[in-house]
């Protein structure tokens, strides 16, 4: 289950990019100060520090800024992500104690507890993007890949030393668990992290491509008072039962393989004419739905080109329905993303009504209207969708 939060930001405790900074000389290697950072990240025991998270996403219309209190225990047993954490945000609270995960709902009072989580209950959470987790995390392959282009400034603001080292992936970008996500229209991104020269620990990292402007930012500031530790009892369901009402998880009620397609009817983009579902019977229809703010949803744009291109003369029809921005938005992302399949908008009870909760899904249907496949779309693994959509046409 994904359990995810619209969220807001709170001003940055660092800004590396005012005028007030001065570069000094280069004292050490990029490598080793990395190593000395992942060295650093690799021996705590616990870190507690507000997380501030800004994603600008110019290409698509799309800011969002957010502030999580944040805790990481990295003495827990548990294999699975490798530390306890405990996620204060205005709205949530994400709690996992090594064994049991669960999601208090401050607005509603409400509790969803699950007691076999998984490593994608966690991948998504606000508290790990572009996290010190995923640092501790990628460093190591970073460091050790020659091919990666380092370079490495010292800097200095209000009497306080910083270094501030860059690294540049192609067509690839970090993820908690260490290994790169693969973007499929190629750009470089680059990576700036801010590092603390006293201790080797983290302030900031910044990620920039050559393609567009848009830029995330992260930053920690660490807290040293001992009241803001967690207390043993936070770290237990059963504590909040008197304020929060215990809620069943929901279920995934994607629409199955074998059931017929829901009929839709929605405008185009291009010109506000209405389309709808019935009107492509007898063809193989893939639908796939999205929003704006979702990396992975540009990362699929030029597979969804391909797709188009590739069966535009078949009997086929590739139609994207937009769940929820505004139509000047999705304006916005189709031509800076240039998007050449057909896009509708308003289709957010479209979206509810077909069970989707994570971006992109896609559902494939038949030339009968039967559902044929439905699931997260992967633009890096789209061989047996293909060969599925073959078979049916």
């Amino acid at each position: 289950m994904k359990f995810y939060v619209a969220v807001i930001f709170l001003c940055l405790a660092y800004n590396f990019s005012t005028t007030n900074i001065s570069a000094k000389s280069k004292t050490d290697s990029a490598e080793n100060v990395l190593k000395k950072v992942s060295d650093k990240l690799s021996s705590l025991k616990t870190l507690n520090y507000t997380f501030r998270r800004e994603l600008n996403y110019e290409s698509s219309g799309f800011l969002s800024k957010m502030q999580i209190e944040s805790f990481l225990d990295f003495t827990s047993a548990d294999k699975i992500i490798g530390t306890k954490f405990q996620f204060d945000e205005p709205n949530f609270i994400f709690v996992f104690n090594g064994s049991q995960y669960f999601l208090l709902n401050k607005k509603n009072k409400t509790i969803v507890v699950k007691n076999k989580p998984i490593f994608d209950d966690f991948e998504s959470l606000p508290g790990f993007y572009d996290s010190l987790v995923t640092l501790k995390n990628s460093l190591p392959k970073i460091i050790s890949d020659k091919t990666i282009p380092k370079t490495i400034t010292e800097k200095s603001v209000d009497d306080k030393s910083f270094y501030v080292v860059e690294f540049t992936l192609d067509s690839k970008i970090l993820t908690l668990s260490g290994n790169y996500f693969l973007i499929t229209s190629p750009r470089r991104f680059t990576y700036r992290l801010t590092i603390d020269k006293s201790n080797y620990l983290p302030l900031e990292v910044f990620r920039v491509n050559d393609v567009n402007q848009d830029f995330t930012r992260t930053n920690f500031e660490y807290k040293k008072a001992k009241s803001a530790l967690p207390t043993e009892n936070s770290w237990y369901y059963s504590t909040y039962l008197n304020e929060y009402k215990p809620e069943k998880p929901r279920e995934n009620k994607l629409i199955n393989v074998g059931q017929n397609a829901l009929e839709w009817k929605l405008p185009s983009l291009s010109d506000e004419a209405p389309v709808s579902l019935s009107q492509y019977k007898n063809k193989v229809v893939l639908v796939e739905f999205w929003i704006s703010f979702c990396g992975y949803c540009i990362a699929a744009v030029p597979k969804l080109n391909f797709l188009e291109e590739k069966y535009k003369n078949k009997d086929f029809k590739l139609v994207a329905i937009n769940a929820d921005d505004t139509k000047d938005i999705i304006q916005k992302f189709a031509k800076n993303n240039q998007a050449k399949f057909q896009i509708l908008y308003g289709g957010k009870e479209t979206a509810e009504s077909y069970g989707v909760d994570g971006f992109p899904t896609i559902v494939l249907i038949d030339k009968t209207g039967k559902v044929i496949y439905s699931g997260a779309f992967e633009p890096n693994k789209t061989d047996k969708l293909e060969e599925l959509i073959d078979k049916n046409l």
